[in-house]
């Protein structure tokens, strides 16, 4: 990432970022009374013990504030973070908007009850709480195959049959990076295709993906579970397990530069293969449809697999 994308402003977006300067706040109001209660019981005592020359008192009782400042918010936040692992989470309708953050078009449906994801390009997550190794088990129906008209080159218009996708995002920051695990039904072969991608600031690789050798009835409901535990992801279809994917350690952005703006272009001039900051860490969980595209999801649970999440669970009750 270089110094003007990490400075785009214009993807900062402050509620984003408000637990986090609160915890900020809380911090330095910590550090302030622990400091001062320090530097009157000791560094004002004994300077010399402390190396601080008199000249250098302050100078030393300010950064002994800024170090403590920065470990108490590391602190602060890590304790945050781990009070929102552990869940064992079953959809409610109730939870719709408040507990997602989303782009797009995703509602819910009351009958039967259901979120529906649609025209997300970004997709939508479960923002309260995190899981790093889980199982996900819902149930999801495509919609409707959709038909859109276009122009060939010699202006003949044509009819173009949209192929249905859906995507299951986890180990989530926000809603720029992430991994995803996509069902894509392709209508030339008639069959699920497995497409592994990882998103990281807003940048895709699309893997290679996967044909299924069943014929799974997409007019219905039909039962997926993601089983996610350290580096492995395992997906399952109506009970059946059909793919495993390692989990990548870095993301090759240069690979999809025809992806990419002509204005984007510019940051691509050398092959950049950053590492996946989310790669071992706790994230959001959620889901992701792309235009024309999308899916009802029902009978949606989360459940944590960590040992280290039943902890935080066991405090909660």
């Amino acid at each position: 990432m270089n110094l003007k994308e990490g400075l785009d402003i214009t993807r900062f977006n402050l509620k984003d970022y408000i637990s986090e300067i609160l915890v900020a706040i809380l911090a330095f109001i910590f550090s302030s009374f622990i400091s001062n209660i320090f530097n009157n019981l000791f560094i004002s005592k004994h300077p010399d013990f402390f190396l601080f020359k008199e000249g250098y008192l302050s100078l030393g009782s300010t950064a002994i504030k800024i170090l403590l400042w920065i470990f108490l918010f590391i602190i602060f936040n890590e304790f945050i973070r781990f009070f929102k692992r552990g869940v064992n989470y079953n959809f409610s309708i109730k939870d719709w908007p408040n507990k997602w953050i989303f782009h797009g078009l995703n509602n819910i449906q009351t009958n039967p009850s259901s979120l529906i994801v649609r025209h997300s390009d970004s997709g939508c997550l479960l923002k309260n709480y995190l899981w790093k190794n889980f199982e996900i088990n819902f149930e999801i129906k495509y919609f409707p195959e959709v038909t859109v008209k276009y122009k060939e080159n010699n202006g003949e218009i044509k009819n173009k049959h949209i192929d249905r996708s859906f995507g299951i995002l986890f180990r989530a920051n926000n809603l720029d990076s992430y991994y995803m695990v996509e069902l894509h039904y392709k209508n030339e072969t008639q069959k699920i295709w497995i497409k592994p991608h990882v998103r990281l600031n807003g940048h895709w690789e699309v893997l290679e993906d996967f044909e299924l050798d069943r014929n799974i009835d997409i007019s219905n409901y039909f039962n997926v579970q993601l089983k996610v535990e350290n580096q492995e992801a395992t997906l399952l279809i109506n009970n059946n397990q059909v793919y495993d994917w390692i989990l990548p350690t870095h993301i090759d952005r240069y690979g999809q530069i025809d992806d990419t703006s002509d204005n984007d272009k510019h940051k691509f001039n050398a092959r950049t293969v950053p590492i996946v900051p989310f790669w071992n860490n706790y994230g959001m969980i959620g889901f992701r449809a792309s235009w024309h595209q999308g899916a009802s999801v029902r009978n949606l649970n989360i459940s944590s697999l960590s040992k280290l999440d039943k902890i935080a669970l066991f405090f909660k009750k």
